[in-house]
């Protein structure tokens, strides 16, 4: 258990192997977290980077403020909740992903979300009341796509029965929304679901 001063640090690495990581209210420019056969869960977290990369363990963010988020693990699921960012990557394998009310970093017109797994589901919940654009670029290879996204312009379409779906879609004028989130989420065994 380590104890720091509450200022904002340059930089904060933490590494460790068969142990859980967990971050709580922590202020840097850039935060990087690695561990092997152990979970990581962060809360209440700001910086410019964030890193977090783990094998065969669940990782868990909320209430994090950051311009760039990068999220890595293999045999588990990943867990976003209550976060703003700019681009947010989010990337595991035999796992699920879940997203809930993600918002744009600061005064970042928009908000990029790279979402992908294998075996494993996609959901995404903005909880979004405000009047946002949305652009979705989803496919899968054995599972189904649902975007509960009002006034949504569909581009493509795909079912293939076993092959799979994609589909891209947008709001219409998505260009001229002041704020923006673009999501591309894709899955080899899964369903798909984005939710406004």
């Amino acid at each position: 258990e380590i104890f720091v001063p509450a200022i904002r640090f340059k930089k904060i690495t933490l590494n460790t192997r068969n142990g859980k990581i967990y971050v709580e209210d922590s202020l840097s420019d850039y935060l990087n977290v690695n561990t092997k056969n152990g979970p990581i869960d962060l809360a209440g977290v700001t910086c410019n980077e964030l890193s977090a990369s783990t094998k065969n363990g669940k990782v868990q963010i909320g209430y994090v403020i950051a311009k760039n988020i990068d999220i890595n693990t293999s045999n588990s699921i990943i867990d976003i909740k209550n976060v703003k960012a700019a681009i947010l990557k989010a990337l595991t394998t035999n796992g699920k992903i879940f997203i809930e009310n993600a918002q744009n970093y600061q005064d970042t017109p928009q908000l990029d979300m790279n979402l992908k797994t294998t075996n494993g589901g996609i959901k995404v919940n903005m909880n979004d009341m405000d009047n946002k654009g949305y652009k979705v670029k989803a496919q899968t290879g054995l599972g189904s796509v649902s975007l509960l996204i009002p006034e949504m312009t569909y581009n493509t379409v795909t079912k293939r029965g076993t092959d799979g779906t994609f589909i891209e879609a947008e709001s219409k004028n998505y260009e001229q929304y002041a704020e923006r989130v673009y999501v591309n989420a894709e899955t080899m065994n899964g369903d798909i679901e984005v939710v406004k």
